[in-house]
This record gives structure tokens, C-alpha cells and sequence, in this order.
């Protein structure tokens, strides 16, 4: 099987729904599990969002890049 010209979309939005905890059916059989299960249409249930502030706020206050590019510069005067 050859790529075809959507497949970096597809893959785009197939890492964007599991980031964002999002329902991705890929087949009819999947869907129709989706659709008939009791939680799609139970009103008191509440969606989990997952709270990524933390792994954003990791490198806050740290000269992480500043550190990187002087070790590179570091290595290429060694060469």
C-alpha cells in the first residue's frame, strides 16, 4: 500500500483526538458501539478533560534552549 495525499491529515487528526480525548470511529462496527452505548446519551455525564498545564509550564524559567544552542556551539568549535 502506497500513502496517499491525506494521509498526513488523517494522521494529524487521529493524534488530535486522542490528545484531546475526543471519540474516533474508524469503522461502522466501532460507531454503532459508540452510538448505542448508554453514556452517549446519559445528561448527568460530565467529560473528563485531561489538565496538560503542568508538561506546558515545564520548561518556565529554565534556559533550556539558551543551554542547547551553547552546547551545540560548544561541539562544532571542538570539531
Amino acid at each position: 500500500m502506497t500513502l496517499q495525499p491525506h494521509d498526513t491529515d488523517v494522521k494529524a487528526l487521529t493524534r488530535l483526538a486522542g490528545v484531546e480525548n475526543i471519540v474516533f470511529c474508524c469503522n461502522r462496527s466501532t460507531a454503532d458501539h459508540i452510538i448505542s452505548s448508554p453514556l452517549f446519551v446519559d445528561p448527568t455525564y460530565e467529560r473528563t478533560v485531561p489538565d496538560y498545564s503542568n508538561y506546558t509550564k515545564r520548561f518556565a524559567n529554565k534556559p533550556v534552549v539558551a543551554e542547547a544552542v551553547e552546547s551545540a556551539k560548544k561541539r562544532k568549535r571542538q570539531k
